[in-house]
C-alpha cells in the first residue's frame, strides 16, 4: 500500500513539474546571471563622457533613420527606429514628418525621446529633429529615407454579380451608370477594362480619384434594342462579362477580375398609330367624300400591323353611335344620311397588343411599376363633320402682328393662332419651320409656338401656321432675319421650337462625344500588311518607330485594330469636342497565337490580361479568386496580395493541455493497475 502511494505521488510530482515548466516557458520567465566574466577577471566597464563648453556650435546628429532606403513587406507597419544624439544636453526634444511624394504633412512638432519607434509612410519621408535647452533656441537636422514596399495586386472593390437594364434604356444615361470602385496600395494608373463579345457594354474608367488608391469607374452601354433583349417574346437576354483590373507590373503581375451577368429584360412597346392620327373629317352627303371607309393602320415593335390581326379595335361615340367597328382589323364603314347634316360627331377608336409571351421576373423592378409586360393601348379621338357645303376654317387672330422683322439668333419668338371653323368642326393646327413640319395639334381652339435659330447662326427662316379640317385650309407666315450671336464658351450652336399650351424653344448647346471602342483584334505582322497594301506608309512608319522603342525587329512588330462610336451621336465631323481615341496600337506579333505561347497576345475573339491567361483563356490568379496560388503565403493573402495573411497562433496553449490530460490519463492508468492488483491480491488470499 505504500508502494502504491509514492508511485502515485511520483505522477503527481511530474504533472506539477509539467505545468510549472509550461508556465515558465509561455511567460518567457527570465532570472537575470551575474556576469561573470567581469567576476573573475575583475575588468571595469567602459563609458563615454560628453562635454559642451558654453557658447560653442550646437550640433545634431540623426543615427536613425539614416539616408537610405528601409524595405517591409506588403501591409507591414512602416514602424522605424528614430535615435539622434547632440553635442550638449537637451530638455527637450520633438520631431515632425513629411510625405514627399503627395506634399503632405503627417505630423508637425512631436515631442518624443531617443530611441523611440515612428511610423513612416511609403515612399519618401522628410524627418526633421530638433533639441532645445531650457530657455534656449531650437536646434534642428534633417534626414531623407525612402521605405520600399513590393508591388501588390489591385483589388476590385464591392461589384453587383447581376445588373439588370431595360430595352430601350442604356446603362449610363444621363450622366450615370453602374459604378464600381477598384483599389490599387501603389497608386498605380489601373488598366480597367469589361470584356464583352457581344459590344453591347464598355467601361469609362477612373471617373474619380480618391485619396491616390481607390479608383471609380462606370459601366455604359449604348441604347439597347430587343434584339439585345433577346428578340419578341424571348423575355430576356443575358451577358456574363468581366471586369478585369491590371497595374501594368510586369507580364506576370497583377491582376483582379469579376464576372457580372448583365441582364436585358424585354419590354413591350406601346402601338403606334401610321402618322399623326385621323384628325378631323368631313362627310358630304353627295359626290366624293360622302362615304368613310377606312382601315386604323398600326404598326408595333412585337405585333406587326394592323393586317396580322394580332390587335383589338374597339370604338365609342360621344352620343349617337353611329357604326361599329372590325375587332380584329380596325375597319369602319360608314354613310351618312340627310339625319346627319350639320352635325359634328365626337369619336374614340382604341386598339390593344397581345402583350409579351414571358416577361422577366424583375421586369417591374428594373423597368418601373407600370411595366408589366402585359396588354398596351393606343386610342386616337377624331371628329367626324356631316355637310352639304364644307366651308374653310379661319384664323381669327395671330400673334405677332409684323409678318416680317429681324432679330438676334438666340432671341426666342412665340407665335400664336386663335382659330375657329364656320361648321362647327375643330381644325387641326400645323406648325412648318421652312416648309418641315414641326407640330401637330388637334382638337384645339388656339395653340403656341416657340422659336430660336440658336447661336452661332445667321440667315432668313420662314415659319408658317396651317389650319386644315381635313379638306380646306387657311394658313399664315412670317418671315424673320437672324442676325448672328457669338457661342459662349463651352455652349453650341443649334436652336428649334416647341409649342401646345405656351411650349417655348430652348437654345442648344455643343453636343460632347462618349466614345467607347470595341475589343482590339488579331495581332497583325506590320511588313507583311503594308506589302499586301493594308497598311498606310504612314501608319506602317509609325508602328515600326513604336516597335523599336519596345525592341521588337521586324518579325515580330504588329499591330491591332479595333473601332469606336460615338454613344451620343454629336456627328462633330468638322471639330469634335472630345478627340476620338486611336483605333489602332502596336502588339508583339507571333504566328498561330494561343493560351500556350507564353506571350500576352489576343486570339480567339479577346485579349490575353497576363500571359497566357484571361480573356479568351483560363481566369488569371488573382487577389480575390479564392484560391492559394502566384506565390500566396495563404488563400488571398500574402504574396503579391495588399492584405498580409493572420499570424499563426502558437502551440503553447494546445501543449499545454495535451500534456495535461496526458498526466491525468497516467494517473489514471496508475490507479486502474494498482486498482486491478489489489482485487487480484484479495481473490487469491480468499481461495
Amino acid at each position: 500500500m505504500k508502494k502504491k502511494g509514492v508511485v502515485v505521488f511520483a505522477l503527481l510530482l511530474v504533472f506539477a513539474a509539467i505545468i510549472v515548466g509550461n508556465y515558465m516557458i509561455s511567460s518567457n520567465f527570465e532570472y537575470p546571471l551575474p556576469n561573470l566574466g567581469q567576476m573573475i577577471t575583475g575588468q571595469s566597464l567602459n563609458g563615454a563622457i560628453s562635454l559642451f563648453v558654453s557658447g560653442g556650435t550646437r550640433d545634431l546628429n540623426i543615427t536613425s533613420p539614416i539616408n537610405d532606403t528601409y524595405n517591409f513587406a506588403i501591409g507591414a507597419t512602416y514602424e522605424i527606429i528614430l535615435n539622434a544624439s547632440s553635442n550638449f544636453n537637451p530638455d527637450d526634444w520633438a520631431y515632425s514628418l513629411f510625405d514627399l511624394r503627395h506634399n503632405v504633412s503627417l505630423n508637425d512638432t512631436v515631442s518624443f525621446s531617443p530611441d523611440t519607434t515612428i511610423n513612416a509612410t511609403r515612399w519618401s519621408n522628410l524627418l526633421t529633429v530638433s533639441a532645445k535647452q531650457t530657455g534656449g533656441e531650437w536646434t534642428n537636422e534633417s534626414v531623407v529615407f525612402y521605405v520600399e514596399v513590393p508591388n501588390s495586386a489591385p483589388l476590385i472593390g464591392t461589384i453587383d454579380e447581376e445588373i439588370f437594364v431595360c430595352e430601350n434604356q442604356k446603362i449610363g444615361a444621363p450622366n450615370a451608370g453602374y459604378e464600381f470602385d477598384t483599389y490599387d496600395a501603389d497608386e498605380d494608373t489601373l488598366g480597367i477594362q469589361l470584356n464583352d463579345s457581344h459590344d453591347l457594354f464598355y467601361i469609362l474608367s477612373p471617373i474619380n480619384t480618391v485619396e491616390y488608391t481607390n479608383f471609380t469607374s462606370r459601366i455604359i452601354s449604348a441604347t439597347l434594342s430587343k434584339d439585345s433583349a433577346g428578340g419578341v417574346d424571348a423575355g430576356f437576354k443575358s451577358y456574363l462579362t468581366r471586369v478585369t483590373a491590371d497595374d501594368d507590373f510586369n507580364f506576370s503581375c497583377c491582376v483582379d477580375t469579376a464576372d457580372i451577368n448583365i441582364t436585358v429584360i424585354e419590354m413591350n412597346n406601346a402601338p403606334n398609330w401610321v402618322g399623326s392620327g385621323l384628325g378631323s373629317r368631313t362627310l358630304y352627303l353627295e359626290g366624293d367624300d360622302s362615304e368613310f371607309n377606312y382601315q386604323f393602320l398600326i404598326s408595333d415593335l412585337e405585333d406587326g400591323t394592323s393586317s396580322s390581326g394580332n390587335f383589338t379595335f374597339n370604338i365609342s361615340f360621344v352620343g349617337e353611335e353611329l357604326f361599329s367597328i372590325n375587332e380584329t382589323y380596325g375597319i369602319v364603314n360608314f354613310t351618312p344620311t340627310i339625319n346627319h347634316v350639320n352635325r359634328t360627331f365626337s369619336i374614340t377608336v382604341c386598339a390593344n397588343d397581345t402583350g409579351i409571351a414571358n416577361p422577366h421576373v424583375n421586369i417591374s423592378d428594373a423597368c418601373g411599376v407600370a411595366e408589366d409586360g402585359s396588354i398596351k393601348s393606343i386610342c386616337d379621338d377624331f371628329t367626324l363633320t356631316v355637310t352639304d357645303d364644307n366651308r374653310a376654317p379661319e384664323i381669327s387672330s395671330y400673334l405677332p402682328a409684323e409678318s416680317n422683322f429681324s432679330i438676334g439668333g438666340t432671341t426666342s419668338t412665340t407665335f400664336s393662332v386663335s382659330v375657329r371653323d364656320p361648321d362647327a368642326n375643330i381644325p387641326d393646327i400645323d406648325w412648318y419651320v421652312d416648309g418641315v413640319l414641326k407640330e401637330h395639334n388637334e382638337l384645339l381652339s388656339s395653340d403656341d409656338y416657340a422659336y430660336s435659330l440658336g447661336c452661332g447662326r445667321s440667315g432668313e427662316v420662314n415659319v408658317t401656321v396651317v389650319v386644315s379640317d381635313g379638306l380646306l385650309n387657311a394658313s399664315n407666315s412670317w418671315i424673320i432675319d437672324y442676325s448672328s450671336v457669338a457661342c459662349p464658351v463651352g455652349g453650341g450652336g443649334g436652336g428649334g421650337g416647341g409649342g401646345g399650351g405656351g411650349g417655348g424653344g430652348t437654345i442648344g448647346a455643343y453636343c460632347s462625344e462618349e466614345w467607347v471602342c470595341e475589343g482590339w483584334g488579331v495581332c497583325q505582322n506590320a511588313k507583311r500588311s503594308f506589302d499586301a497594301r493594308s497598311l498606310s506608309l504612314e501608319d506602317h512608319f509609325s508602328v515600326q518607330e513604336i516597335c523599336s522603342q519596345n525592341k521588337y525587329d521586324e518579325r515580330f512588330c504588329g499591330f491591332q485594330l479595333t473601332s469606336c462610336k460615338d454613344l451620343n451621336l454629336c456627328n462633330n465631323n468638322t471639330v469634335p469636342r472630345v478627340t476620338k481615341p486611336s483605333e489602332m496600337q502596336v502588339c508583339y506579333f507571333t504566328e498561330d497565337p494561343s493560351c500556350e505561347d507564353g506571350i500576352t497576345n489576343c486570339h480567339g475573339k479577346g485579349c490575353e490580361l497576363l500571359v497566357d491567361c484571361g480573356g479568351p483563356c483560363e481566369p488569371c490568379a488573382t487577389c480575390s479568386d479564392g484560391k492559394k496560388n502566384q506565390g500566396e503565403s495563404g488563400i488571398d493573402c500574402g504574396g503579391p496580395c495588399p492584405y498580409a495573411c493572420a499570424e499563426e497562433q502558437p502551440l503553447r496553449t494546445s501543449m499545454f493541455a495535451i500534456l495535461g490530460l496526458l498526466a491525468v490519463s497516467l494517473i489514471a492508468i496508475a490507479f486502474i493497475i494498482v486498482k486491478g492488483f489489489n482485487i487480484v491480491r484479495y481473490k487469491f488470499r480468499k481461495s
